[in-house]
Order: C-alpha cells, then structure tokens, then sequence
C-alpha cells in the first residue's frame, strides 16, 4: 500500500504549469510540524516535503492556496528520476496528490470570500427592495 496522509503549511506560491499535452501540473512544498523528543525543550525544524496535484486539483490549489495556507493532503510516493546537465543521475521524492482539504481559512480564500461579498454588496444595494418569491416559480 502506498498511502500517506499530511497536515502542513504552503512554504511558497504554488506554482502552476501545463504540460504540452495541455494538462494542469501544480508543485509545493508542504511544512510539516515535528514535535519535540522526549526530554527536549526546543521545537525540531519542520520537515519539507515536495507535492505534486495534476488536473483539476492542481488548479483548486494554484487558485484557493499560497504561502502559509494550511492543507491536508493524502498522497502515495514516486520518486522521479532524470540526467541533470553535467550527466549526473537525479533522483526527487515526490507525493502526488491523491485528495486536499483546506484547513483553516487561507488568506487567499479569505481574499477571495471577501470580494466576493463585496461584489454581492455592489449587485444588491441595501435598500434595494428584491422580489419575494411568490413560490409559483413563475416570473
């Protein structure tokens, strides 16, 4: 079985790419809190991992989430490989985003809820008087 489960923090702006097959490809790192060992004070650094969304996911995360925003992600491990310039062999850990759940309000959402009261605002004043609806459905 190759799953696993992360509740973290956006280190960065996701970054979003299309292949030239035209598909959605998102990366991010994702900062995970470790706690502290037994008998020690200090909090450890947190640990990095490098997550990959594909197709619709990968455009919800580029659009709702930044830096800082707190996701939950279940994924399963590749570990993608390559010849980089000088014809070393790279190998890159990766989990790919299987399922994401926000959690918390991000501040880009809480941006986006806001104009998105505001535009409610703008299109019904408050001394609009609206239609009741008469409940025949009838315009």
């Amino acid at each position: 079985m190759n799953n696993c489960a992360f509740v973290g923090r956006l280190g960065k702006k996701p970054e979003l790419r299309r292949t030239p097959g035209g598909t959605s490809v998102t990366n991010f790192s994702l900062a995970l809190d470790n706690r502290p060992r037994r008998g020690e004070q200090e909090k450890p650094p947190p640990t990095w991992i490098n997550c990959v969304a594909w197709g619709k996911t990968a455009e919800v995360v580029e659009r709702y989430l930044d830096k800082g925003s707190q996701a939950a992600v279940v994924t399963h491990v590749e570990n993608r490989t390559w010849e980089d310039r000088n014809g070393q062999r790279q190998v890159r850990t990766e989990f790919i985003v299987d399922k994401l759940t926000f959690v918390g309000g991000g501040q880009k959402a809480q941006q986006q809820e806001r104009r998105e009261a505001e535009t409610q605002q703008e299109q019904y004043p408050a001394d609009w008087d609206l239609p009741q609806d008469s409940g025949d459905n009838g315009w």
